[in-house]
């Protein structure tokens, strides 16, 4: 069968992961690019591509992504929450995370700061290292981190990471903050950016983000006071899921158990 190009991305991607129409079997989706993601352990899933879903009046599917899951097991994502405009102080936990309000940044191509409504990375990298997961052995090279131009001081601050970053790898309902299994966290939430710092990393990174996704796992790190917590876009409102077409990690500072609360 001739591979095709994933329906939602535009891209090859991942072929494994492609899902073909069971009704035409010509068009494809990235299992990953779907609103509803099914298990992991689900090996077959089966949908209809939007032409065959019109070709079934009596069926009433779902068309926001063009393809529909009829899986008996499949994971829900936390519902996408209203867009709030122009916010610039967010308090994620009351008790213990931390927030972040309005800041310029840079002009890039990935970095309107003029007006700011929607949080985007800032050109310039805070930091470049590595993951080092020291329960697996495991190190993960050529990362760098670019805050959000909704970052405050107290989050630069707090992103002045080790070269070397030690990470737990965790499952993700673990270390979901409590606020996001009430709406969702939004881009507000995003303090931080991680990509590729080189484009002969970028292969690498993209496996890590499908690797996360398709073990529905976070990571954990310690930073002074606080936590940082790193999820895949995946977590974030359809419209905040991809950069540059592409899905990424970002990740948000939490007050550690009895440390000084950062606001």
């Amino acid at each position: 069968m001739e591979i095709k190009k994933c329906l939602q991305c535009g891209d090859v991607g991942y072929e494994t992961s492609l899902v073909y129409c069971k009704n035409c079997l010509e068009c494809a989706v990235h299992r990953y690019c779907l609103d509803v993601m099914p298990k992991p352990n689900d090996k077959s899933v089966d949908w209809l591509c939007e032409d065959c879903q019109e070709s079934k009046p009596s069926k009433k599917f779902s068309k926001r992504r063009h393809v529909v899951l009829e899986s008996d097991n499949e994971i829900t994502r936390p519902s996408e929450p209203a867009v709030q405009t122009k916010r610039r102080h967010v308090v994620l936990e009351s008790d213990d995370e931390i927030s972040r309000k309005g800041n310029k940044g840079f002009s890039y191509s990935f970095a309107g700061v003029r007006g700011i409504t929607c949080a985007e990375p800032l050109v310039r990298p805070v930091w470049t290292g590595c993951f080092e997961v020291e329960s697996v052995c495991r190190r993960m090279d050529g990362l760098a981190a670019h805050l959000s131009v909704k970052a405050c001081e107290k989050v630069i601050k707090a992103a002045a990471f080790q070269p070397v970053m030690p990470v737990e790898i965790l499952p993700r309902c673990n270390v979901w903050p409590k606020s996001f299994e009430v709406s969702g966290p939004t881009d507000d939430h995003i303090a931080v950016y991680f990509f590729p710092s080189l484009m002969k990393y970028e292969k690498v990174y993209d496996y890590l983000v499908f690797e996360m996704m398709r073990d529905d796992v976070a990571m954990r790190a310690t930073v002074k006071n606080a936590e940082l917590l790193i999820f895949t876009s995946i977590e974030l409102p359809a419209r905040f899921r991809r950069f540059q077409g592409k899905l990424y990690l970002w990740g948000v500072f939490r007050e550690k158990q009895g440390g000084s609360r950062v606001v």
